[in-house]
Order: C-alpha cells, then structure tokens, then sequence
C-alpha cells in the first residue's frame, strides 16, 4: 500500500501536480513510517511548492529516518556519498537560502539545537576524496552559499540588516519602469473629453453585476470609503464620485459616520495646480454670503473650466486664487481648506505654475482665439436639447439657440445674464444678434479680444511654448470644444436630478453652476469627514513609492489601500494590463468583489485593436483567461460596445493563489522569456491614431517577478529564471516580436526549435540593477563575483549632439513616427569597428539576441534603463560600474542614443573620454 502511493506520488510529481502528490507522499509515510524515501519524496513536492519550512521539517524526518535504519544495519551514519543524504542536505540547504530571501528566516534569532542540524553540517563539510561526485560538487556549493549568507548577517546586527533591507527596497520601487522620451516635455492636456465616471457605477449598466452598492454597506466600511483617481486630468470624475456618494448615502443612517478620502495622482504639475484652483474656487462660493461674490465665483469658475478666455474680473479673481494658493503651499505656508492636503514632496513643482498663473500672462485673446476660429456650436448636434426635461422653458431654449450663435461668432459662452451688461459690446450682440450689422458682431469681436484674457489654465511654461506641440509657439493647441464638456455635465445633472431646469437663463452657465452646487453641497453635507490628497507623481509605478512614504510622510489615518481606482486613459501609455496589475490591483481594500477594482478606458488609440483579446495581450502577452494564473487577476468585458466605449474593469484576487492555480513552471519560462524578448527588441508602431508602444524596460522585468512571488510562484522559479540571465543560458522557443504593433496573440504561436539567446551585451545594466536591488528581491540569484556592489556602481553623464532626423534617408517612410515625444530611447555603447556602426547596431538588435557572427564581433552593451535623456538639450546620463567605464574608456568606446521603436540611432557616437562622472 505505502509503495502504491509512493508511485502515484512519483506520477503526479512528474506531471507538475505538487500539491497532490504531497498528499500521497504524506500517506506512504503514514503507512510505513520507516522508510526515508517516502519523507525525502514529500521534502521535494513541498520544496516545489514553495513550501519551505515544511520542506525543511521533511528533511530532518527524513534523515532520523535514515540515521535509524544505518543503526539497525550498524552501517556507519552518514555513507560518505549516500545519495539521499546528500539530497537531504542540498534540499535543507536550498529551503533555508529561498525562506531567508523571502523574509521567512532571521539570521538574528538564536538557532535552536538540533542533532539533525548538526549531523547536516558534518556531512556538508565532509573532507571528500577525489574526484568529487557531480552531485556532491553541487550540494557543496549550495552549502556554502548558505553559509555565506549566514556569515554576512553575523557581521551585522538585526536592526543594520533590516536597515539595508529596507533601503534596498526603497531603491527597488524607485526604479524607473519605462524607456526616456528623446524629449521628457510632458503634454499638458487642459479639457477632459470623455462620460463622467462615477465611481459608485456599475461595470455593467445591464445588470447588477459589479454595483458597488455604498448605501448597503455596514457603518464600518463606510467610515473608511477610499477612491483613487490616477490620471486626473479636469477631475470630472472625482467631482461625479463625490456627488454620487452624497446623492447615494444622504438619507442613510448613521451617515455622519461617513468617511471619504479621495486621491488624485497626476504627472503634470499644470494639471493638479489648475484642479487646486477649481477646489479653492468651490472653497470660497461655499463660505461666501454675498451673492455678487458668489456669482462671480461661479463665473469665474465656469469660464476656467470650458473656456478659451475668461473676462477680465474673473481674470483678476483667478491670479488672486493662485497667489494664494501659492503662498499656502510653500514651506510655512497655511490657508488650505481642511478638506484638501498636498503632498509635500510635491508642493513645489505645483507652486511653480501658480506662481507663473498669479501675474498676468502676456499672452493675445486674438491670437488664441483665431487658432480656434473652427470651433463650433453646431458639433454639439441635438444631444443636449434631447436631454432637457419636459419642463424645458421656451424661453430657455431661445436663450440656448442665442448662445450657439454668439459662440459661433466670437467662441466665448455668456456670463450669467446679471453680469452681462459688463460687457455691453456683447450685451448689444445679444439683444440683435437676429438682425445684428457686421459692425456690431466687429466690436463685440473688439472687446473680447481686448478685455477677455486667455484662460491661463491652458498654458505652462514648458509645453506651450515648445515648438513642437501647437502652431503658434506660445499658445496651447486646444482640441476639445466647450459643447462636449457641456454634454457631458448636463448629462450627470439629469441623472442627479431627472427634472433640473436652468435657473440661470443662460443655459452653458447654468449647467456648470448646477453641477458645482452640488460638488459644494456635496462638500459641505460630508463636511469634516472628507480629505481629498493631491499627488504629484506616476500614476501607476508611483503608488508603491507613495504608500510606502518615499514621496514624504502622510498622515496616518490616510487609506494605503481602495475601494476603486479610476487610470482613465492612463495605461495607453504606461504599458497597459501588465503595469496596472504589478503596480496598482495591490493597492485595493478588501471590501467585496463588486467593490475592489481598478476601472479605465483606451481613449489614445482605440481604432489599433481589433477586440479587447488584442488589447490585453499586446501589453500582457497573455490571452484574457490567462490573467489570474500569472498575474493573479482577472479582467471583467461588458458584452457589447466598442473599446472606445468600454470601461476596462481589472480585478484583483485573494493572493497568493494555491500553486495549482497558477500556470506550471515550463508555461511560466515560456511566458517570461517571451516578455524578456519584446521587452529587449520592440516591433514598429503603426502612425497615430493607431499608434502603439511598449515603453516598459529591463527593470520593469524585475518589478514583475516580484510581484509574481506575492502572486504565488515559488521563489526558487523566479530565482532560476533569473539565474538563467545572468550566466546567459536562456534556451526558449520564443521570439521577440518585430512586425506592426499592437503585439498579436499568434505572436505567441509564431516559436521556433529552442535555442539559446544571446544576453552577454545586456551585462552591464544587468549587473545595475542586481546591484541596486539584489538584497530586495523576494528570490535567491547567485551574483558572480565579478558583478559590481552597490558602491561600485557610478553615474556618469554626457553632452551629445541630436542628429536631424528629417536629414535620414528613410525619414519619409517613418515621419508620422517621429515624435520625441514617445517614451523609445535607449543607450548603445560600442567599441567602434570597421564594418558596424551605431546606426546598424540600433537596426539590428534582434540579431544581437541571436548571436550574429558579425554583430557578436562587435562589443557592445545595451541600455533602456537610462537615467536621464533630454535630446533637445543633449543631456544624457545613466548608471555602470565603474569597471566597465575604465574598461570602455580604455578601449576608446563609443555611446550613442538610439530609438527603439524606429530601430535608429538617433545622435552622433561620442567616445568615452567625453563622459563625466557625476557620482
């Protein structure tokens, strides 16, 4: 019976089933207890399993099992080459090296006495004869290795060790995920452009399916309700959340007991100081008591948030609100609402630009207006009379239509009617615009140029006045009309309230005050109990950082975790699913399923994928249904609408998942090895709107297999795998994918005989990283000797010349594809040789991978994970050993950027007497 099971164990071991073959080892055992294989057997599947200690406790069963029976047969304990002694000793050896990396072991804590221990130690250090057994040489080695581990931490004591650890964490979530920009300008996007969001919706407008149900929550969890906004862009969605949470919760008992944070998490400073404007502004119509004030307010309010210019009170009104905030967030500063808190480490950037917004910009109202001269009343079509109620006035539907030509003349939107007559030109175009003589619509044109102002929401300091991102250096390039966000808010007032009508008479301002009133009312019904935190910083690789204090100290009773987390459009340009799944999912509360997910639209480039498969795969290299075995998760697609319309909803689950759950280790290496290949060498976008990039870099590779282990994945698969990259003996089938982009899911079909990549000029920024974050990492690697330490590594800098792109031979080809703005740079670092230069290295990187005879004749190191590229200064830096700078300095090599996307170098080589340390 004991031998049956043993055998069937043997099957399922060999068939990847770990789990149940655990269960049959552990019924040998019970069945003939005196047996060692039985026990040595089960130390192996709980090994696998990543079960460690109990791996561990096997072993020691194991050999007083063994030690036993060589009494009985009085054979002398242990034989000097006894093969199961010396799998017991590797196996203890290796259980110990993976539990210390995964944070389960403390070197620190006085080891208890143990016969078993000791007789281990005896046989590891045995004085053996030669020549030694293969397996012996492997067991001695894992050995020592485990003593070296132990041998560094009795240098140091628990709390330097725990020190070091935590740094060394700190510089892993520190690690830039993405490839440099040619040019790190970032865009700064003014109007919002899609349906407001609230989070409180249902995934699924069809069904109860995913309704997160705040109202049937116990006081408990609605005393901490959290939401993330990531990507705020005008805050529509924050403003929809807030309103709906008080329009869902106002009648619900115990409601003072209501509690709500909500975070926003932006990467332009812009965008977060204009949204502390609009909160400030809604601050002050709240405490205000005079009407004139508040209708001032209101309007100032309304023409920052959809307008082209604004008059010149609200101008006024505006710099005195940005001067004020300005001083409120600069160090002693006081004076924010008690609502709203700025991160601290991100204060300053923020008062940079309300700095620059709190004097009056020299910047022409004509000039920004004739830009847009092609904006239009009538792309509003008939989707905003449609939703009015019923009870929509005549009247205000003449007001409305009054409105349409107005804007289609002058593009500006009438102030509310009791402010009008200061702006008589205007009033006068109202009040005949019917009958109105060229020169009356002449000198309403005439005063809006000259007493409106540009809104200066619009414009920063940097990407305005780049060249490169309007016509008119200087002025923003706006592409949404003031008539979508109308839509879209009028929309939201209805279903707040199905019978609203304008009280206003001025329809576009009522609608924008409406929506406000209630943001106030909302404000003010939760009161005390709101915070909104506001967040300078990577929306998706920046929320680790954030939670674990690296961007300042938070107050303690902010939420590290949430209920909802909105990306909008966020992820079309950070690596979608992948990203969003290693960096953002562990950040959900665990309330319930319907509640806990992580919601975002495609907005950038919706017409390149055929279907929501083609999405999810080109960023994961996984098909839908893959996703919770390998990245514990899952993806939830309503059954209709195009992925334009679509809410993407990713959810996270219960980690770690049991190892039957996830994908075995063969499927696993397969997967890795294939991210690791598109990851090194990128396929070619297609022009925008269906453009498509993979900005992740080598690093992103390592963020990810330690996101793997909290999904479940043994440690010692992880640490295999990486070993593999390290002594360069990856073998796999895949191939990295050099067709059109987006990444099709036949690419993961399209394999060839398994054979070895080539990942020798990759060396160097591996040895950066290990270096940086090897304490940190959840999976033992054995780090060569010649690998640098963290002192050795230095970062050097240099001034480089941009070549013009537009003088290359094939810039007609790729031109649409030439934006610096895409995150494609990489470091080529070569030593020059006859036959291949820079340029045929950057075109010809997949053949690196495979081991060309004429590029593997050429030394060459490869770089994604620079530190700093900003071509149009021609400032480069990035982080080496300075082993290899002497070396390469030495041998007289050259650097040169170069695009991943486009396969191109992109500046003149320069040698490396040129480069400069900088620390």
């Amino acid at each position: 019976m004991a031998e049956e099971a043993h055998q069937e164990g043997n099957a399922l071991y060999k068939a990847g089933q770990f789990a149940q073959s655990e269960q049959f080892y552990e019924k040998a055992a019970s069945l003939n207890p005196k047996e060692p294989k039985h026990t040595s057997n089960l130390s192996a599947a709980l090994y696998e399993q990543g079960k460690y200690t109990e791996c561990i406790s096997a072993v020691f069963k194991s050999w007083r099992v063994l030690k036993s029976q060589s009494t009985m047969d009085r054979i002398p304990f242990p034989p000097d080459a006894d093969a199961l002694a010396i799998k017991f000793v590797l196996r203890f050896s290796k259980a110990n090296v993976n539990n210390f990396f995964k944070g389960l072991t403390s070197l620190h804590t006085p080891e208890l006495e143990d016969d078993v221990a000791r007789d281990i130690e005896k046989y590891a250090t045995l004085e053996r004869g030669l020549p030694v057994d293969a397996k012996v040489k492997e067991m001695t080695a894992v050995w020592n290795r485990w003593q070296a581990i132990k041998d560094r931490c009795s240098r140091h004591t628990d709390t330097e060790c725990r020190k070091e650890l935590q740094e060394a964490k700190r510089r892993l979530r520190a690690l830039r995920i993405y490839k440099f920009a040619a040019d790190p300008t970032l865009e700064h996007y003014t109007f919002g452009h899609d349906e407001i969001h609230s989070l409180l919706d249902r995934v699924d407008a069809e069904t109860d399916e995913f309704s997160p149900r705040i109202e049937t929550l116990d006081e408990r969890h609605r005393s901490r309700l959290s939401y993330l906004f990531g990507g705020s862009g005008d805050a529509r969605h924050v403003f929809g959340t807030l309103i709906d949470i008080v329009h869902k919760l106002h009648d619900a008992s115990g409601f003072e007991s209501t509690r709500v944070h909500l975070t926003l998490i932006d990467i332009h400073p812009a965008t977060l100081a204009r949204n502390l404007v609009i909160f400030a502004l809604i601050h002050r119509i709240s405490l205000s008591e005079d009407d004139v004030e508040k209708l001032e307010l209101q309007t100032t309010l309304f023409y920052l948030y959809l307008g082209l210019a604004i008059p010149e009170y609200c101008n006024e009104i505006f710099m005195n609100v940005a001067k004020t905030l300005a001083i409120a967030l600069s160090p002693g500063g006081a004076g924010l609402p008690a609502w709203l808190h700025v991160n601290e480490r991100s204060a300053e950037a923020i008062v940079e630009v309300l700095q620059y917004w709190s004097t009056p910009l020299n910047k022409s109202t004509q000039t920004l207006m004739e830009m847009h001269k092609n904006f239009s009343s009538r792309k509003r079509g008939q989707t905003m009379f449609s939703q009015f109620p019923e009870t929509f006035t005549t009247e205000s539907d003449q007001d409305m239509r009054t409105e349409d030509v107005i804007y289609d003349c002058l593009q500006v939107l009438l102030p509310p009617k009791p402010l009008l007559h200061r702006h008589p030109e205007l009033a006068g175009l109202v009040s005949s615009y019917l009958t109105a003589a060229p020169n009356t619509i002449s000198a309403a044109t005439e005063e809006v140029w000259k007493n409106w102002r540009p809104n200066p929401t619009l414009f920063d300091r940097n990407s305005t006045e780049h060249p490169l991102f309007s016509s008119v250096q200087g002025y923003p390039q706006v592409t949404m009309d003031p008539y979508q966000t109308l839509n879209t808010l009028m929309s939201f007032n209805l279903r707040i309230n199905p019978r609203w009508n304008p009280p206003y008479g001025v329809i576009a301002f009522s609608i924008v005050s409406a929506f406000f009133e209630n943001v106030v009312g909302a404000i003010l019904k939760i009161g005390n109990n709101l915070r909104i935190e506001v967040v300078l910083e990577d929306a998706i690789s920046g929320l680790p950082r954030l939670f674990a204090g690296d961007l300042g100290e938070r107050p303690s009773d902010f939420p590290v975790t949430f209920n909802r987390i909105w990306l909008s459009n966020v992820p079309d340009y950070t690596n979608g699913i992948l990203n969003e799944a290693v960096y953002v999912l562990p950040h959900h509360a665990a309330v319930s399923k319907d509640i806990q997910m992580t919601l975002s639209n495609c907005l950038l480039n919706t017409t390149a994928f055929a279907s929501f498969y083609d999405f999810c795969y080109n960023y994961t290299l996984l098909g839908i249904e893959e996703l919770p075995q390998f990245l514990g998760c899952g993806l939830f697609l309503r059954r209709d609408g195009s992925l334009y319309q679509e809410i993407i909803a990713l959810m996270p689950l219960p980690l770690p998942l049991p190892l039957e759950e996830l994908a075995p280790k063969a499927k696993l290496y397969k997967w890795l090895s294939h991210l690791l290949l598109c990851i090194l060498c990128n396929g070619n976008p297609l022009p925008p709107l269906r453009r498509v990039d993979l900005p992740n870099n080598l690093n992103s590779l390592f963020r990810l297999l330690v996101h793997l282990e909290k999904v479940g994945f043994p440690s010692h698969w992880l640490g295999e795998f990486v070993q593999m990259i390290v002594t360069d003996s990856l073998i796999t089938s895949m191939k990295p994918y050099l067709g059109r982009l987006p990444i099709p899911p036949s690419a993961g079909m399209n394999t060839t005989s398994p054979r070895k990549v080539h990942l020798g000029s990759w060396k160097a920024e591996l040895e950066v990283i290990l270096a940086t974050v090897g304490p940190a990492l959840p999976f033992p690697v054995d780090i060569p000797t010649e690998y640098p330490s963290f002192e050795d590594i230095r970062t050097y800098k240099a001034i480089v010349k941009a070549i013009d792109l537009r003088k290359h031979p094939f810039f007609r080809a790729w031109a649409p594809l030439s934006s610096p703005f895409v995150m494609t740079a990489g470091l080529i670092f070569y030593k020059p040789n006859a036959k291949v230069d820079a340029e045929g290295l950057a075109h010809h990187v997949s053949m690196i991978l495979e081991g060309d005879p004429e590029l593997s004749a050429v030394q060459t190191q490869i770089m994604l994970c620079a530190e700093k590229v900003d071509l149009r200064k021609g400032e480069i830096e990035w982080r080496i050993s300075r082993k290899w700078y002497e070396k390469m300095k030495e041998e007289e090599w050259k650097m040169a950027v170069y695009r991943t996307d486009l396969a191109i170098a992109t500046t003149e080589p320069l040698s490396a007497e040129k480069w400069l340390e900088v620390s």
